[in-house]
């Protein structure tokens, strides 16, 4: 990797617990075939259940920048379907 940066980390509510949502940026290095450098956009919620006692990671990333117009949102529509426990 050449660089890695946190473009946000925020606190949200999943499934009636606190948790974390990040967006991460990851830039590799060009390779000897490729001279471009490669970015990753790294999407991440991790919460924990004292019920079920467990830790959830949910994690996506898109290798492709614009590949989906609203990726973000898409993926937090996501988290907020999650259900640890009844």
């Amino acid at each position: 990797m050449k660089s890695v940066e946190i473009v946000s980390s925020v606190k949200e509510t999943m499934s009636g617990h606190d948790g974390i949502l990040s967006e991460v940026v990851a830039k590799k290095r060009s390779g000897l075939i490729s001279r471009s450098e490669p970015t990753h956009r790294i999407w991440s919620v991790h919460f924990y259940c004292p019920q079920r006692s467990r830790y959830y990671v949910v994690y996506s990333q898109v290798k492709v920048e614009g590949e989906y117009p609203d990726f973000a949102g898409m993926f937090k529509g996501v988290t907020r379907t999650l259900k640890c426990h009844v």
